[in-house]
């Protein structure tokens, strides 16, 4: 055999997780556009896994809120505008980012600032989940 088939095995970590781990682990592969995991679109990208990884899917409006105020200094908020859709029958929210519709106007009424938006959602919906 080769000599580089022997250094993948160097390279590669391939150690078998315990169930929890691997479910927490799995979310950190998430985008924002999957269903559930629309709220990365409220943070930096660089903070996507991480979040991802806190949060999980579906997270309430609640729990976004309170990882935010746990770390302010942190400047992890998207520095664009999205735009919410709240669906009040299934108490949930799904978020858009200003650079991910490229048809739309995002000078519009719906259009809001990332800490803004939490303020109001926070106060008001807390119990309300992410799309």
């Amino acid at each position: 055999m080769p000599s580089f088939f022997f250094n993948i095995n160097k390279i590669l970590k391939s150690k078998v997780l315990k169930e929890n781990k691997y479910e927490k682990m799995a979310f950190s592969l998430a985008e924002p556009n999957y269903p559930g995991f629309s709220y990365l679109y409220l943070f930096k990208e660089e903070f996507h896994i991480e979040m991802a990884t806190i949060c999980g899917e579906g997270p309430t409006v609640k729990r976004v809120v309170e990882i935010v105020l746990q770390n302010l200094e942190k400047d992890m908020l998207y520095k664009q505008k999205v735009k919410p859709t709240r669906f009040d029958e299934i108490k949930l929210f799904k978020i858009e980012r200003e650079d991910e519709s490229e048809w739309e106007d995002t000078s519009g009424q719906e259009w809001f600032d990332v800490k803004y938006l939490l303020f109001f959602i926070g106060r008001n919906f807390k119990d309300y989940k992410f799309m």
